[in-house]
């Protein structure tokens, strides 16, 4: 069957409107301050062929067989090379055989929505592309604060599961 030249046009003008109106979100970059590179001492990046999956900054690591414990860290995770989360903590480990992340101390996160969330424990499991704690947090999120007893979050980390008994109430 033989299209022709119009209906051909219509199909052209059909598929661009339906890419331009597709509900999916698109990616957001998380914009956080510049300068960790002049202000950390130590940075380790993370590649998966050409794309960065992580980069790690701290002020201290200390090498083991297995893994690195990092003082003073921040990392930020990458999805489709855009920074997608934010992470500040007082230490951590990087297991190197698994790609996996365990933050402790005063753990702040910030996602590409604009959400906060702080806890005292977190892991990043890279190979199942969660962020999780079973420690307390607060999630403060577009004039909300949330407080559970741990989260889950699945790569992009763009939705954030509160865990546990809930409280929550409105920033004035």
């Amino acid at each position: 069957m033989a299209m022709d030249m119009d209906t051909s046009k219509v199909l052209v003008i059909l598929l661009v409107l339906f890419s331009f109106c597709s509900e999916e979100k698109k990616n957001v970059e998380l914009k956080i301050d510049e300068g960790l590179e002049e202000t950390k001492k130590v940075k380790l990046v993370e590649y998966k062929k050409k794309d960065k999956i992580f980069e790690l900054f701290s002020d201290e690591i200390i090498s083991k067989k297995d893994y690195l414990l990092a003082k003073k860290l921040d990392i930020i995770i990458y999805d489709d090379g855009l920074k997608s989360v934010y992470i500040k903590a007082d230490s951590g480990n990087y297991m190197s055989k698994t790609g996996d992340v365990e933050l402790k101390g005063n753990v702040k996160l910030w996602n590409s929505e604009g959400d906060t969330l702080w806890t005292e424990y977190l892991v990043y499991k890279y190979r199942e592309g969660i962020i999780k704690s079973a420690s307390e947090c607060r999630l403060f999120q577009k004039g909300k604060y949330i407080r559970g007893e741990g989260f889950e979050s699945k790569k992009p980390f763009k939705k954030i599961k509160i865990l546990g008994k809930v409280e929550g109430g409105m920033k004035e």
